[in-house]
C-alpha cells in the first residue's frame, strides 16, 4: 500500500468512462498513484451505477487511509458541469437528472468535460493555441487558447468535431469506430481491423478523413498543434497519410491524460 505525508493533500481523480471508471490518486508534490479500473455499469441500473462509483471511492480510501481532500472528474456529455448532474440518454441513462455528487461523501467535487480533460493533460501549463481530440467510439475535441478551455454556456467544447458539417455527412459520419466497422462489417472490433493485411484502404481513407476534418479545423481556429488519443489513435501507423503527416499532431497513446487534466482543473477551481 502506497505511504503518504502526513500533510498532503490528496485528491482522488476518476475518468467516468461507458465502459470503465478509470481513477488515481494524486497528491500535492504531484505523486500519482493509479487504482484498479471498475466496471462503469454504465447500461446497467441506478444502483448498478451508484455502487460502481461508489467502488472507486471505497478503493481510493483504502489506499489512501481515508484522507482523501477533494475529487476531480472527468466525464463525457450531455452533462451539467456545473451542478454535477447526469444529462445523458445513450449511456448511465439510469442515472439521468441525478447529482453524482450524491455518490460521495461531502467534499470538495470539479467536473469536466472528457474532451477538455483529455487536452488539459496533455498542454499542462503551456501558452498558445492548442486542439485535442479523442478517437473513440465517438470523436471528442476541445480547444484551449493560453491555457483557458474555449466552450459554450453549458461549459462544453465551443468547437466540436462529431457533428461539425463534412462531405455528405457529419465528422463523426466518417472518423470515428462506427466508421471503421461499417467500412469492414466482417470485423468484431477496430483492434482487429488493424491486425488485417487487407483493411488498408479502408485505413488509408479513414486518415484522410481525418486529415481534412482536422485541416479546416486547424486553420478556422489558427492552432499550433493538435493532441491525439483515444483507442484508435494506438492504430496511428495504419491511417497516417501523407495529408496527415503534414499537419502539427502530435499521438498520445499512454497514461490516462484525462486524469491529469481532471486534477489540474481541481486545483486551478480551489487554489
Amino acid at each position: 500500500m502506497q505511504s503518504y505525508q502526513n500533510n498532503a493533500q490528496i485528491i482522488l481523480a476518476v475518468d467516468a468512462g461507458g465502459t470503465f471508471l478509470k481513477s488515481a490518486l494524486f497528491e500535492a508534490d504531484s505523486q500519482t498513484v493509479p487504482l484498479a479500473e471498475v466496471p462503469a455499469c454504465s447500461n446497467g441500473t441506478f444502483d448498478e451505477i451508484k455502487n460502481a462509483f461508489m467502488t472507486v471511492y471505497q478503493n481510493a480510501v483504502e489506499h489512501s487511509g481515508n484522507r482523501i481532500s477533494g475529487i476531480a472528474m472527468s466525464v463525457p456529455g450531455p452533462f451539467d458541469y456545473r451542478k454535477g448532474i447526469f444529462r445523458m440518454e445513450h449511456k448511465f441513462r439510469a442515472v439521468k437528472d441525478c447529482c453524482l455528487k450524491d455518490f460521495f461523501p461531502a467534499l470538495p467535487m470539479t467536473f469536466l468535460h472528457d474532451a477538455n480533460a483529455f487536452l488539459g493533460g496533455a498542454v499542462g501549463n503551456t501558452s498558445g493555441r492548442f486542439g485535442g481530440i479523442t478517437l473513440g467510439t465517438g470523436l471528442g475535441a476541445a480547444v484551449m487558447i493560453n491555457g483557458k478551455f474555449i466552450n459554450n454556456e453549458k461549459d462544453t467544447p465551443l468547437y466540436p468535431l462529431w457533428n461539425k458539417p463534412f462531405r455528405n455527412g457529419i465528422g463523426e459520419n466518417y472518423v470515428s469506430t462506427a466508421a471503421l466497422l461499417q467500412a469492414c462489417p466482417d470485423a468484431k472490433s477496430v483492434k482487429e481491423m488493424a491486425e488485417r493485411a487487407n483493411t488498408d484502404k479502408i485505413w488509408q481513407d479513414f486518415g484522410n478523413a481525418l486529415a481534412d476534418l482536422l485541416t479546416d479545423w486547424q486553420n478556422e481556429l489558427q492552432l499550433d498543434k493538435i493532441y491525439v488519443g483515444g483507442g484508435i489513435s494506438r492504430a496511428a501507423e495504419r491511417f497516417m497519410t501523407a495529408k496527415l503527416a503534414a499537419l502539427p499532431l502530435e499521438f498520445i497513446t499512454a497514461g490516462n491524460l484525462n486524469l491529469y487534466g481532471a486534477v489540474n482543473n481541481f486545483l486551478h477551481t480551489n487554489r
